[in-house]
């Protein structure tokens, strides 16, 4: 699942310098434009595709949270394991994640997408050179990462569904594997049934459990044991 972000951005990153490889042949690009091309590219890449992704796992937890609550309804049987045991997602819910991935997160990355390809695009009009490549860059580099987030990475997701189900299951990972191990094995807290306060003059003086005043010697309750 980590790698799917890095292989849309690899991809992103090899459309949009052959684009404008293509559009250097035609108009001159400044030497800037490359640099804050790949700025773009590593941030709206990664952005676009973990946003898609998260909402795709949220779609996959409720329709296994779903499944698992189907079969406890008054009069049917129950067979699943107690909970948190989420029975993996076949691949039909994964399809219908990716649409529903596509239907909410896709037009969310569509519309912040077109909405930066206009500001770009009206820096393309700008009468001077060094703003109007650095426009027509970004705007290459936005365009190819938005149409690769929603082409690719979908298409990515259904090629392997079992696998990505797998992976989007909330019970797994190494982290928290540790950790379930570490408080299965952890002692009991133990708490010290006296306590003891300072006296005035630098005198200590130890207090029972039910608040009465202990002897040093162990003698009645009623006695102050004082140490200098």
């Amino acid at each position: 699942m980590v790698l799917v972000p890095a292989l849309t951005m690899a991809t992103s990153l090899a459309g949009a310098f052959g684009l404008v490889s293509l559009v250097a042949r035609l108009t001159p690009i400044n030497t800037v434009t490359p640099s804050l091309m790949m700025s773009i590219l590593i941030a709206m890449a990664f952005d676009y595709a973990l946003f898609l992704l998260t909402r795709f796992c949220e779609e996959l937890h409720l329709r296994a949270e779903l499944r698992a609550a189907a079969p406890s309804l008054p009069g049917q049987p129950s067979s699943l394991p107690p909970a948190p045991y989420v029975p993996p997602a076949p691949a039909a819910d994964v399809r219908v994640a990716v649409e529903e991935m596509l239907a909410t997160a896709g037009m969310t990355v569509s519309v912040s997408g077109l909405t930066l390809l206009g500001c770009f695009g009206a820096v393309i009009a700008f009468p001077i050179t060094i703003l109007s490549s650095l426009g027509i860059g970004c705007a290459i580099a936005l365009a190819t990462t938005i149409l690769v987030n929603l082409t690719l990475l979908p298409a990515i997701l259904c090629a392997a569904p079992a696998f990505f189900a797998a992976a989007a299951a909330p019970a797994g990972g190494c982290c928290v594997r540790l950790d379930k191990r570490e408080l299965h094995h952890a002692g009991p807290l133990n708490v010290a049934p006296s306590t003891s306060t300072a006296a005035p003059g630098g005198a200590a003086q130890k207090l029972s459990a039910d608040g009465n005043e202990a002897d040093g010697r162990g003698g009645g309750g009623g006695q102050r044991a004082i140490t200098e």
